[in-house]
This record gives structure tokens, sequence and C-alpha cells, in this order.
């Protein structure tokens, strides 16, 4: 008899549901499995994070600021709001961030910084601001990255509270940091409407 080795993941109130089905289904009069629930890691620091700039910056210079900060790309930072906007509460996600718009109105900052930021989303958000800013509401500015870009100041980090946590385990070890670009775009080639910010 062939046998298979089948992992899932399921939400911890169907549990129950899950092993009798698994028993229901089962050939053999009690099968082997193993039920793990996942923890929290103490330290967790969710999907994103909410800052305020030490001094309030317009869009156009906070831009050119991140643009400093982070690998250099073929797409370069790209913007979407008033140049000469204020900003000093910001949001940050690495990674696609679009999906997070909601979230990111809720927190009532100025400009979001993120990658992968689809054309219709973005747009969305920006007339959103424009209907918005008449209710005195705020819907952020955009500040889009280049995916790896967006994920790159984080990997220090990530490599130091990596050697704590096994070095607190009584382990010696030594991280690096790769500086492999893994950015996939090779060239852009400049439009005749191109002009820089």
């Amino acid at each position: 008899m062939v046998e298979a080795r089948v992992e899932m993941v399921a939400p911890r109130h169907l549990r129950d549901a899950v092993v009798a089905a698994v028993r229901a289904a089962h050939p053999y009069e009690e099968p082997a499995f193993d039920v793990l629930e996942l923890a929290a890691w103490s330290g967790s620091t969710g999907s994103g994070r909410v800052g305020r700039l030490p001094a309030a910056t317009t869009l156009a210079a906070f831009a050119r600021h991140v643009a400093a900060a982070v690998p250099g790309t073929v797409q370069g930072v790209r913007f979407a709001g008033d140049p000469a906007g204020r900003v000093e509460r910001v949001a940050v996600l690495g990674g696609s961030g679009d999906s997070f718009f909601d979230q990111v109105r809720a927190a009532g900052v100025d400009v979001y910084v993120t990658a992968d930021l689809r054309h219709h989303p973005a747009s969305e958000q920006r007339e959103r601001a424009l209907f918005d800013a008449r209710g005195g509401a705020a819907t952020p500015y955009l500040v889009d990255l280049a995916h790896f870009a967006s994920e790159w100041p984080w990997l220090t980090h990530g490599a130091s509270a990596l050697e704590a946590d096994l070095v607190a385990l009584g382990t010696t070890v030594e991280t690096r940091v790769s500086t492999r670009r893994t950015d996939p775009w090779t060239g852009r080639v400049a439009g005749p409407a191109d002009a820089p910010a």
C-alpha cells in the first residue's frame, strides 16, 4: 500500500473537526498524525511600521531621502501626491503593500512607503485623496519602491535578531547579509515625457 504525507494549516477553532475528518477518512484504525500549533514569536513585529520624522519635510524631499537610503534600482523611487505636500507621519511596509491601504488610511499617516504598487489601487488611492481633501480627511501620499529595495533595509535587523536568538540558545554563529542584488530588472528606457521631480 502506498502511503502519503499530508500537511495543512487550519484555524485553531477547526482543530477538532480536522482531526475528526482525518480519522474518518483514514483506512487504518488509528492514523498517525501530529497537530502543531503555530505560536506567536516574542517580539513579533507585524507587517509594517508607523513612525514620525524628527522634522516635517516635503513629499519630494522625503522621496529623495528614501532613494538615498535604499539600494538603487532601475525603477528608482516613484511618488504620488503634491511634491510640496507636508510629510511628518510615515507608514512603511516592505514588499507589496497595496492590500494594506485601509489600515494605512486608518493610521492617519502623511505618506505610505511600500513596493509593487499596482496602477488601479494606486490610482484609486490618489482619487480618494482628492475626494477626502474636500472633507478634511487624511489620505496619505504614496512612495513606491522596487520590491528588492523595500525589503533590503530589514536584512541587517533580521540577521542581528537571528544571531541573538541563536546565541541565547548557546550556539555560536556568524551571520552575513548577502550583497547579491535580486531585483530582476536590468534596464529602463526614458520616454519623452519623463521629467525629474
